[in-house]
């Protein structure tokens, strides 16, 4: 059991590293700073410093938000995630991508 666990953790981290490179990508791609990203999503510089180093794992509400101030697909974003031959990680954080897949962008941003 204890095993599995630190198994669970390394892939967590592993994928709060990989999520956050990407975002660190779009983000300079489309000359952002750090700052005013965190503006725009709500948050502080620091908490986007955090997502990008991969030392906070960013909520799929945030990722998403993310991708809409971009103008990105969550495919785009997610990158090689969305193609199973090629993911690294679990089953569990695959499944939980694809459901994020299948949600309308719409109807989570309603309250927002």
């Amino acid at each position: 059991m204890e095993k599995e666990k630190r198994k669970t953790k390394y892939r967590s981290k592993e994928f709060s590293a990989y999520l956050g490179k990407r975002l660190k990508y779009y983000r300079q791609l489309n000359k952002c700073t750090q700052d005013s990203l965190a503006k725009a999503l709500g948050l502080s510089f620091q908490q986007i410093q955090k997502y990008e180093s991969g030392k906070n794992c960013i909520s799929l509400e945030k990722f998403i938000l993310f991708a809409k101030t971009f103008n990105l697909s969550l495919e785009e974003l997610l990158g090689e995630l969305f193609y199973p031959k090629q993911a690294r990680f679990s089953n569990e954080i695959l499944e939980t991508l694809c459901f994020a897949k299948k949600l309308k962008v719409s109807n989570i941003f309603k309250n927002i």
